[in-house]
């Protein structure tokens, strides 16, 4: 999930040079990255991928440079079919457009937090 996280976390980068935006999702449509998906799985498909992107005021955005998304978050979340769905430290996992790393252990946990990055990551 990490390798994913980074990879698409980078494909965004790189789509905002090119943009002056980030993708609003994995789409092949515009303001998409190209991948054909809402959501993507991770390299060993453990984890279901999926990308956030906001505009300045906190809403959707097109991923174009009249609507451009400034924001970004990708989360991997552990299927119930694999074997990480165990992973009670580590279930779910979060990078965002700053490069800040975080995690929470249940879907029932208010938020995603840097303490739980670092012991995750």
């Amino acid at each position: 999930a990490k390798v994913a996280l980074m990879k698409y976390a980078q494909m965004q980068e790189s789509y905002f040079v090119q943009n002056m935006s980030y993708a609003k999702d994995f789409s092949n449509g515009t303001g998409g990255l190209g991948l054909g998906g809402i959501q993507a799985d991770s390299n060993e498909g453990y984890y279901t991928i999926i990308l956030t992107s906001k505009d300045s005021a906190g809403t959707t955005c097109s991923g174009t440079n009249t609507d451009p998304c400034v924001s970004f978050e990708i989360k991997a979340v552990a299927k119930n079919t694999s074997k990480q769905k165990n992973d009670h430290k580590c279930k779910y996992l979060m990078i965002d457009n700053f490069g800040i790393r975080k995690a929470k252990s249940q879907s029932g946990d208010s938020d995603y937090t840097t303490a739980r990055g670092k012991e995750c990551w």
